[in-house]
């Protein structure tokens, strides 16, 4: 079992990598999320179709397989 880190209640870091993830969902279909994901401290983002996906990107993202694009403004700037 981990030891806690301090009294923060938090897993020790031991080195890891951290990132913080902007998961947008979309829609709901064929009962599972669809959206977007950005990797906030990269600027990277990338359309899921699936919880799994979803999971695999951020995973990906965390063990330095960056399959997140890019954000470009280009795309958002037509939706309003």
């Amino acid at each position: 079992m981990a030891k806690m880190d301090n009294d923060q209640g938090q897993i020790p870091y031991h080195g890891r990598k951290k990132g913080s993830f902007i998961v947008k969902v979309d829609y709901c279909e064929n009962e599972t999320w669809q959206g977007r994901v950005t990797w906030a401290e990269e600027n990277k983002s990338e359309h899921f179709r699936s919880a799994l996906e979803l999971i695999k990107l951020i995973d990906g993202a965390m063990h330095g397989k960056l399959s997140l694009h890019q954000d470009d403004d280009k795309e958002n700037a037509g939706t309003a």
